[in-house]
């Protein structure tokens, strides 16, 4: 498999849905407008951007909630 043009890797030994399945993601699109060399537009960066912020405070705030136990 030629790593620079996979969309997802497999990293989990469950059953996870196929890629095909998930066409409609638009995580899955957006991947592939990268993969085709395809310049992302602003809308599209931000949304990236939002959802790393949302994950990082999620971390964030269950790490501390961790501490706090």
């Amino acid at each position: 498999m030629d790593m620079e043009a996979a969309v997802a890797t497999k990293f989990v030994k469950w059953e996870v849905p196929t890629l095909e399945s998930l066409h409609e993601c638009k995580v899955y699109r957006l991947r592939m407008k990268v993969n085709n060399g395809e310049v992302l537009n602003r809308e599209e960066k931000n949304w990236i951007t939002e959802k790393v912020k949302q994950q990082y405070l999620f971390q964030k705030c269950d790490t501390i909630a961790r501490m706090a136990v």
